[in-house]
């Protein structure tokens, strides 16, 4: 069973639409998120002395320079340069490339507000991580282990002559499969990444009285913080919407990582989703998790491959 899962894996890049459609989701949202913080961009990443610092240690500091004293001032080229990278890999040029550049300066960035984030910067990051590995090209060499096997028969069968030029179609084809490989456990490893967010979201709150009872959103509307005013004036004192609202958060955390895999329901799931999240960008104010999460949804869309399982 595990040789015919690496088979299926490596034979052929799986999921190449998917991840054309994440990763242009994903660096929209990074030029989005880039653009709404410069008015606060040195508070954040700069050198003024609001936010403490995050030290990072060991080979890890190239990705929180920032944070090195004398080099705070790199935060305005930095972003410039995020955005101008994100902007590249959307057209399509250079995409392993402009991943790796991407993901420097998104550490970069994120790690130096490390002590103010929330869970979407955490989530960022790793997705960032996933998309060094992931290769959008629609490659189907149809390579498995028995093929590779077979390849090395045949060198050793040929006349000396072509011995070289069949070593060489050798690797590339063992090359080919070790690409597909490596793109498509970096996919199932975004998505799994995803669910586990849900799915402890949703187990947390299992241990939390007020979401048992219903009650969580009503006193989430009466933190300052966490709401708008026109937001508590229109539901604040609705109880049973209140009510309907927490225990809907509640059970699609816990149900989204089983019924997203039921293809008849994926897409209603997903609106659903969709007007939830909006609802934690614009109603509780936190709009880059709300964003975040609906950008993730691409994990589980726009398959070009009709006749795979999932």
């Amino acid at each position: 069973m595990l040789s015919k899962l690496f088979s299926f894996l490596g034979s052929g890049n799986q999921y190449s639409q998917m991840i054309w459609w994440f990763r242009r989701a994903i660096y929209l949202f990074i030029i989005w998120n880039t653009i709404t913080l410069f008015p606060i961009a040195n508070e954040l990443w700069g050198e003024a002395p609001h936010i403490l610092k995050n030290e990072t240690q060991g080979i890890f500091r190239v990705l929180n320079l920032l944070s090195t004293e004398g080099l705070e001032y790199l935060y305005f080229p930095f972003s410039i340069l995020l955005i101008g990278a994100c902007v590249t890999g959307i057209l399509g040029f250079y995409p392993r490339f402009t991943a790796i550049v991407v993901f420097f300066l998104t550490n970069n960035l994120i790690r130096k507000e490390m002590t103010i984030t929330n869970g979407s910067h955490h989530l960022l990051l790793l997705m960032v991580f996933y998309l060094l590995f992931m290769d959008e090209k629609n490659t189907n060499p149809k390579v498995g282990q028995s093929e590779l096997v077979e390849d090395l028969t045949i060198v050793q069968q040929e006349k000396e002559v072509f011995v070289l030029q069949s070593i060489k179609n050798s690797i590339k084809k063992y090359l080919k499969f070790l690409n597909n490989l490596l793109s498509n456990m970096s996919f199932w490893a975004a998505r799994f990444q995803f669910l586990l967010v849900y799915l402890t979201a949703g187990i947390l709150k299992l241990t939390g009285e007020n979401w048992l009872n219903g009650n969580a959103l009503y006193y989430i509307f009466r933190v300052e913080e966490y709401n708008h005013p026109w937001a508590l004036s229109w539901f604040g004192d609705h109880l049973l919407l209140l009510k309907t609202g927490t225990y809907f958060a509640l059970f699609y955390q816990l149900l989204f990582p089983v019924l997203i895999w039921i293809k008849p329901i994926r897409y209603p799931l997903l609106v659903a989703g969709i007007l939830f999240h909006l609802s934690i960008a614009f109603v509780v104010g936190i709009p880059d998790f709300g964003f975040l999460m609906i950008v993730c949804y691409t994990l589980f869309v726009f398959n070009n491959a009709s006749s795979k399982p999932i």
